[in-house]
């Protein structure tokens, strides 16, 4: 029987002038269990290898005055489950993790702290694009290889000042883009009611030819003409009505459809 092994990345943010905004890969741990406890033996290991490799233990600001300020992890099943098992029974530490003012954090570092997890999210997508689905020597080779190319790049920007990117991910360009976002998704909103007043007008265009249709058919003329002009507006009605549907898929969700009376029929 096999089991399948879920990658853990553990990272770390490096936030200054030289490096911006950069999340530096220190660990690849592949496991086949994501209970609490399997996370406490994961993270105790790698502990445990980083004091071999360096002579120093492990040390968290919080406890011994000195070390790392801040740990953030993502809603893998087992913290998740701890987590919501400490609010569950009133821990103390569940507020505090959410209010700065009731937890230990100085503010200085609660606000230097990433406010998301998008720079982890980011490793985990940046290393699957070299491949997922992967035998576990192939997985633990293709993290190596992409490591190895993130630290030339590191090297790269501390030596020349040369980015992986065009732009460097700060927070004024996150700002700019959600901006940007914003007018956008607006825009958007702007055409959706547009369509909508278009929909409408063109639902009048219709009834105008239905009725011409029963006038020619009680008149006994010639009905051909007014038809294809009823087809016509009929196929027009249709080609907004999908605009219209392609739109809202890119709006805010807010803007207030009115009802149309052929919605149904095409």
């Amino acid at each position: 029987m096999s089991t399948t092994a879920v990658r853990t990345i553990l990272s770390i943010w490096l936030h200054s002038a030289q490096y911006v905004n950069t999340v530096i890969v220190v660990a690849r741990a592949f496991t086949t269990s994501q209970t609490a406890e399997a996370h406490k033996l994961l993270f105790s290991r790698i502990f445990d290898i980083m004091e071999q490799d360096t002579g120093e233990t492990v040390r968290f600001r919080y406890i011994h005055g000195t070390g790392y300020e801040i740990f953030i992890a993502d809603g893998h099943k087992g913290q998740a489950l701890a987590w919501l098992k400490e609010k569950q029974e009133g821990s103390p530490f569940a507020l505090p993790a959410l209010y700065q003012p009731l937890s230990k954090i100085p503010l200085d570092i609660w606000k230097a702290s990433p406010t998301t997890l998008n720079g982890k999210e980011q490793a985990h997508h940046s290393i699957n694009r070299d491949g997922v689905k992967l035998t576990m020597l192939a997985g633990i080779m293709r993290g190596m290889q992409y490591d190895a190319r993130a630290m030339r790049a590191l090297v790269v920007l501390l030596e020349y000042r040369i980015h992986t990117r065009d732009q460097a991910a700060t927070h004024f360009r996150r700002l700019l883009r959600q901006l940007l976002e914003v007018r956008t998704v607006s825009s958007h909103d702007d055409i959706i009611w547009s369509l909508c007043n278009q929909v409408l007008e063109q639902e009048r265009a219709v009834d105008r030819e239905r009725i011409a249709a029963n006038r020619a058919l009680e008149a006994h003329t010639q009905m051909e003409l007014v038809l294809v002009q009823l087809r016509i507006e009929e196929i027009r009605l249709h080609e907004l009505f999908e605009e219209l549907q392609t739109a809202q898929k890119k709006g805010s969700g807010q803007v207030d459809i009115p009802h149309f009376k052929y919605a149904q029929q095409i």
